[in-house]
């Protein structure tokens, strides 16, 4: 998880650099930078919410502009059906015009699947990077040209580490 997160600010971090060459203070006085982050977990389970809280202090920190995060929990593993899909292409038409976001970010499988699908239609051709635990739906062929993808894996021993390491007598 740590490692998915470095990479995606990492991404961000050298997207937002890349989007304007500006000195020291025009960097303090640039508009915030609109990221919309698209999730496929509940808003109320516990990991869920640590995830989207790292991504958003690390940003804050990591980035030379000011971020305007967006979070938007779609729930599209536990709604299937087209109907609901087209319920969400409706609310971010509504709530993020093509002009007003400067990166999306899609983490999990259905995400994933939804922005390919319909990421040019709802939000043009602004930069994206999509997150999948599943390598073949993020096959290159698939991707549009403005998207870059990240496999999600398990740091099972990072995890390991992670834990044992401010304990006394390990596990």
């Amino acid at each position: 998880m740590r490692r998915v997160q470095r990479i995606i600010l990492f991404l961000c971090a050298a997207w937002l650099a890349a989007g304007v060459s500006a000195y020291a203070s025009d960097v303090k006085n640039a508009l915030p930078k609109r990221v919309l982050v698209i999730s496929f977990f509940d808003a109320g389970i516990p990991w869920a919410n640590r995830v989207v809280e790292s991504l958003r202090r690390n940003l804050d920190s990591e980035s030379p502009y000011p971020i305007d995060l967006h979070i938007e929990f779609a729930d599209l593993a536990y709604y299937t059906d087209e109907a609901y899909r087209q319920k969400l292409i409706e609310l971010y038409r509504y709530k993020y015009p093509h002009s007003q976001l400067d990166l999306v970010i899609g983490i999990g499988d259905e995400e994933a699947d939804f922005l390919i699908a319909y990421a040019e239609d709802l939000f043009g051709t602004i930069p994206m990077v999509v997150v999948s635990a599943d390598p073949k739906a993020l096959k290159r062929e698939s991707l549009k040209s403005h998207m870059t993808s990240l496999v999600w894996e398990a740091d099972i021993q990072g995890n390991i580490q992670s834990n044992t390491s401010g304990k006394a007598g390990g596990l």
